[in-house]
């Protein structure tokens, strides 16, 4: 019997969102799957724990609920999705907001300057109107970003999310714990390897160090590689990778409640950056920044989560985008904004 198409998935996931019903469709990075769950009632699920069963979404505020659609996995094979026909024109990027992002930027380095407090990572939002409907805009992700977890997130109780994010925040399976030390971001050039500074070193040695800290005595075995390039669309990020054993299941809520949020989304240390966000960012993330995936699906005893990076909030033609950048001493308040700029190209791309 053929399998279902991704299209058809797709189309399932247009047709709850008719009818005002909870569904999630994603696909893992690499994967030739289109996967959906597709909630039979309006009802509006929280997590407790990782016991449970169904797709996870979970917000920056760790005081705030995770979100559980729970029910049957429907797996689509990928069939050729070629993006909807753009004008090949350069995107626009606003410079709305730039003297309020550039001014927060240097109170949050003299922050970094004069405590101990060594990296804040700062965000702002983007408001853009589009014409394409969500149908379009998820099958632009799943074809331009093959490398990156690609969700469309919908709760007619909390709203919808459209994302292409390139970080994983942790495996689980058959035992083995799995982890990414992600950091330092550069514009992709054809043909030409990315120049890393010492301040882009630094930061993505900070996250590394911090997670080894944080599974130092729950997980045996770590192992970390050599800081790596990897690109993400348009990106160029550094990377390392993090594995090591895990004997009881049961430690992985408390392991990803010290993970989250990771140096690489808030800094450190982490109560002290997370205070300064709250105080002085300005707006709630939301999800943004938050962990989406999966959680013993398909008779699986496992777990894939993601950081929910390269994302947007989507409200009847009305695209909230979420673009940020990690801070520290050596900032330079205008190159933090450029590189939130070529950030949001990654959405703005498929908008």
């Amino acid at each position: 019997m053929p399998s279902p198409k991704s299209n058809e998935i797709i189309q399932k996931a247009n047709e709850w969102l008719k009818d005002g019903l909870p569904f999630v469709i994603y696909r893992y990075p690499g994967d030739f799957w289109v996967r959906g769950i597709f909630q039979q009632d309006t009802s509006l699920f929280t997590a407790p724990d990782f016991q449970v069963s169904g797709f996870l979404f979970a917000p920056f505020d760790t005081t705030g609920d995770m979100v559980l659609i729970p029910g049957k996995v429907h797996k689509g094979e990928i069939v050729p999705l070629q993006q909807t026909k753009t004008h090949q024109k350069a995107v626009d990027l606003s410079e709305n907001g730039m003297e309020t992002y550039l001014e927060l930027i240097k109170k949050t380095v003299s922050e970094i300057q004069e405590s101990e407090v060594r990296k804040i990572v700062i965000s702002r939002r983007i408001q853009r109107r589009t014409k394409k409907s969500p149908v379009a805009i998820i099958s632009n992700l799943l074809a331009k970003y093959p490398n990156a977890f690609c969700y469309w997130w919908y709760h007619p109780k909390v709203g919808m999310w459209l994302g292409a994010t390139p970080e994983r925040l942790l495996t689980y399976k058959n035992g083995e714990l799995f982890t990414t030390s992600l950091a330092g971001t550069l514009p992709a050039e054809k043909g030409i390897a990315p120049k890393w500074t010492p301040k882009e070193r630094e930061e993505q040695q900070m996250v590394t160090h911090y997670i080894l800290k944080s599974l130092e005595g729950k997980v045996e075995n770590l192992q970390v590689s050599e800081q790596k390039n990897v690109r993400a669309g348009g990106l160029w990020h550094l990377k390392s990778e993090i594995q090591g054993r895990l004997d009881s299941k049961k430690d992985l809520y408390g392991i990803v409640n010290e993970l989250h949020p990771t140096p690489a989304v808030c800094g450190l240390p982490k109560t002290r950056a997370l205070d300064f966000i709250l105080n002085y960012e300005g707006y709630d993330r939301e999800f943004y920044t938050g962990f989406l995936g999966t959680l013993n699906v398909e008779g699986k005893e496992e777990m894939d989560l993601f950081v929910n990076l390269r994302c947007f909030k989507y409200d009847d033609g009305n695209a909230q985008i979420f673009v940020g950048g990690g801070i520290t001493s050596a900032s330079d308040p205008q190159k933090e904004w450029e590189e939130t700029q070529f950030k949001s190209k990654t959405i703005l791309d498929v908008l």
